[in-house]
């Protein structure tokens, strides 16, 4: 038996205890959606039992188990295919590229290539890739898009809050390494600036400071100004600067000096379509997919195409990373947009075959190039 007072300090430590986990699941579930869009996949809708979190119509590849294929290093495609011991060129693994310019190439980019893992939270998972970027460069992604932020005082990468967030020198070293390495690729980095009052914002500056401290400042190319013809790989490559830098959600580069140099304002050089989808289907939307929701305004040399879903979904990424599928999106978005995609954006960059897809669409430009330059 028990009296009031027991009652109520049962009853108090419950209230303590429920209050705790329904903040731990709103900020787990902040994380990755809104919150609307969140509570929808995690908690089904038992009212309509025929809506599926993941809508695929018929006509749309079936979508395999992206969990059994959680292992996969990448992409067994051979990316690089040059003959570097004939003392030919060779940009980005192939050799009849190096005279297109580098907004004129596709790039297999990876998605917030800092998030990696297969932890699940209430059958969600938490992460945007299963294997880590350094994986993703050697399997020929060529792109990679990192949030900046402020961790315990220390400059990181990470996503929406400090957990599960990478140690940014730990990650600049390895993409140095690869550049060192890998003397004929170009590499583009696309940093998302996160500003939070609780941790701090972190900045161009301490972004430049890791950078340089891991040697990447030898590799950066600065580019003019947004009326100057960017370079061709062959260019980049022949000068060592083979790294790229953009960012966004931070300065905008007006001014001299607001940024350092080399580190472009993402969306005065680039526009991208959106990144709010919640399902294949409406990524089939031709119409809808390949509406440019930023960077819209004036002129752009580089269109980035996000591939993904929100929240992060394995299986809908695998249907979205095949070779068909992507084939299709591609050619509907150049033909909308009258121009080439230069980044395609995916979440879960192992389960597919992307960089096979925009070296052959890269193959196909560099042919096209040299057969017009003989007539």
């Amino acid at each position: 038996m028990t009296d009031g007072k027991g009652r109520l300090s049962c009853t108090w430590a419950k209230a303590i205890m429920f209050l705790l986990l329904t903040i731990t699941g709103v900020i787990l579930i902040w994380m990755f959606a809104p919150i609307g869009k969140g509570l929808s996949r995690i908690i089904p809708d038992f009212a309509d039992n025929e809506t599926s979190s993941v809508s695929v119509p018929t006509q749309t590849p079936s979508i395999g188990s992206g969990e059994q294929n959680v292992l996969l290093v990448g992409p067994t495609y051979e990316f690089n295919t040059c003959n570097i011991d004939g003392g030919g060129r060779c940009c980005n693994g192939l050799d009849n590229i190096c005279d297109l310019r580098v907004n004129e190439i596709m790039l297999a980019t990876v998605h917030n290539a800092m998030s990696h893992g297969q932890e699940k939270f209430l059958g969600q998972v938490l992460n945007n890739n299963y294997r880590p970027l350094e994986d993703a460069l050697e399997a020929g992604f060529r792109g990679l898009t990192l949030d900046l932020c402020i961790c315990n005082g220390i400059f990181q990468f990470c996503h929406g809050t400090c957990s599960g967030s990478r140690d940014a020198e730990e990650v600049l070293s390895s993409i140095e390494q690869f550049l060192r390495t890998n003397p004929s690729e170009v590499l583009m980095l696309i940093f998302q600036i996160n500003s939070n009052v609780l941790t701090g914002s972190p900045t161009l500056t301490d972004l430049e400071t890791a950078v340089q401290k891991v040697g990447l400042g030898d590799y950066i190319y600065v580019h003019p100004n947004v009326d100057t013809e960017w370079p061709t790989l062959g260019t980049l490559v022949e000068n060592n600067n083979r790294l790229l830098i953009f960012h966004h959600e931070g300065p905008t580069c007006t001014n001299p000096g607001d940024c350092p140099d080399g580190f472009h304002y993402y969306f005065q050089y680039a526009m991208d379509t959106s990144f709010t989808f919640e399902s294949i289907s409406e990524i089939n939307n031709s119409t809808l997919f390949c509406s440019i929701t930023r960077g819209g305004g004036g002129k752009r040399q580089f269109l980035g195409i996000n591939l993904f879903i929100n929240p992060p979904n394995p299986d809908a990424a695998e249907v979205m990373s095949e070779k068909e599928y992507v084939g299709s999106r591609i050619s509907e978005c150049s033909s909308i947009r009258k121009k080439n995609p230069n980044m395609l954006i995916v979440d879960f960059w192992s389960l597919g075959d992307l960089p096979e897809v925009t070296q052959n669409h890269n193959r196909a430009l560099g042919t096209t190039l040299r057969r017009n330059s003989l007539r």
